[in-house]
């Protein structure tokens, strides 16, 4: 993993620490991480190393889990934005709704 996405780890596990200390109980809630979908604007790997930096945030922070949607982009070719932030949200909120509800069943 290259420095930027090495800060990009850093700066997700604070996010989530903050989050959680935010909460003022010291709470370790869930926090599940959406993978990115495609995106035209990745540059070589870039998107790739992405993925797997949100990947090694997700399974070595406790009580973190994350959700894929590498196949969920949208291909609306007026806006650049539209493939990593696909409009058709209903998927990957079933994919989170998946995996907390594996959580509650533990």
């Amino acid at each position: 993993v290259n420095r930027t996405w090495a800060i990009y780890q850093c700066l997700l596990r604070s996010l989530i620490s903050d989050w959680r200390s935010s909460l003022g109980d010291g709470s370790l809630f869930p926090f599940l991480v959406v993978q990115l979908a495609p995106w035209n604007g990745g540059q070589g790997t870039a998107i790739a190393d992405l993925r797997a930096a949100q990947i090694a945030v997700a399974t070595t922070i406790e009580n973190a889990w994350f959700a894929t949607a590498v196949d969920l982009g949208d291909s609306d070719s007026s806006n650049p934005w539209s493939y990593i932030h696909p409009r058709n949200k209903k998927p990957v909120g079933q994919r989170l709704a998946l995996v907390a509800r594996g959580l509650v069943n533990e």
